[in-house]
């Protein structure tokens, strides 16, 4: 809840700042120290990449995407593009968290994390070149984005391995990763709302992007948690459901349109608020 309520106050604020677009270069390395602070109380090992179950959540975010986009595409080119990012984003690096206070099994968000923020960064270039114009080469591009992902998890892992202490020492100052998270929503919806301003843009069709995104958040959640079954059918639904937006933020204001991190900025508020109403019906 303290994130939906922060985002949504931020947002209004942002909005009447749009001269922050200007600092929009510093969103990759506050999302690489954030994904560094998450990566830092996980343990790679080889029994994490063992878990079926992870790969049915990572076929889902690989191929589904195509269904959205098709759907889309003749209706609106700039929307199907918001969609397909918004539904190929990886599980959320925070969502073992969210799973432990829910009492479920952490160990399968965990897999999650790492095999589908790893391998759909590998992905990711392959299907933008295809399906857009972005004037960078596809190994430039693929480069990167896994810098992004592997340098932020290969310094976690050394660290854990050789500075045990100094890695506890680190994790208390956890919380700064919440006002990491803060300033890159901030720059993203000041640039996203430069970008509005200085263009078109109209009401109706920010509410659209946000109703998409909305549809693809309740279908994450409810619909893919069959893949999971019996056992794993919550778990499922919540690494399907929680995804790394801030992954996707960063791609749509580096290689696209202002615009496009509208999907990723909406899919940030449904999540959280969905995310809020668990946890506090668990308590």
């Amino acid at each position: 809840m303290k994130k939906s309520i922060s985002l949504l106050l931020c947002i209004i604020w942002w909005i009447l700042v749009p001269q922050a677009s200007e600092f929009s270069y510093i969103i990759r390395y506050l999302l690489m120290f954030m994904l560094f602070m998450s990566f830092l109380w996980i343990k790679v090992s080889l029994k994490i990449f063992s878990k079926k179950e992870v790969y049915f959540v990572l076929l889902a975010n690989l191929l589904i995407w195509a269904l959205w986009y098709l759907l889309l595409y003749k209706f609106d080119s700039k929307l199907a593009l918001i969609a397909l990012m918004v539904w190929m984003t990886p599980t959320a690096t925070a969502s073992p968290a969210v799973l432990r206070f829910l009492k479920w099994k952490v160990d399968f968000a965990i897999s999650a994390v790492l095999v589908t923020n790893i391998v759909i960064a590998i992905i990711f270039p392959f299907i933008f070149k295809t399906i857009s114009d972005i004037d960078i080469s596809l190994w430039s591009l693929l480069i990167q984005i896994l810098t992004v992902i592997l340098v932020p998890l290969l310094l976690a892992q050394l660290l854990q391995y050789t500075l045990p202490k100094k890695t506890e020492i680190i994790l208390k100052y956890k919380n700064l990763s919440f006002y990491a998270w803060l300033l890159v929503c901030f720059v993203a919806v000041a640039k996203a709302s430069n970008f509005i301003q200085n263009s078109d843009t109209n009401t109706s069709y920010i509410i659209l992007i946000a109703s998409v995104s909305a549809a693809i958040c309740l279908i994450s959640f409810k619909v893919w948690s069959l893949l999971g079954g019996k056992k794993l059918k919550l778990e499922t639904s919540q690494t399907l459901g929680q995804k790394n937006t801030m992954l996707t933020l960063w791609i749509a204001m580096t290689y696209f349109w202002p615009l496009i991190a509208l999907g990723p900025i909406t899919y940030l508020v449904w999540h959280n608020l969905y995310n809020a109403f668990k946890l506090s019906r668990c308590k």
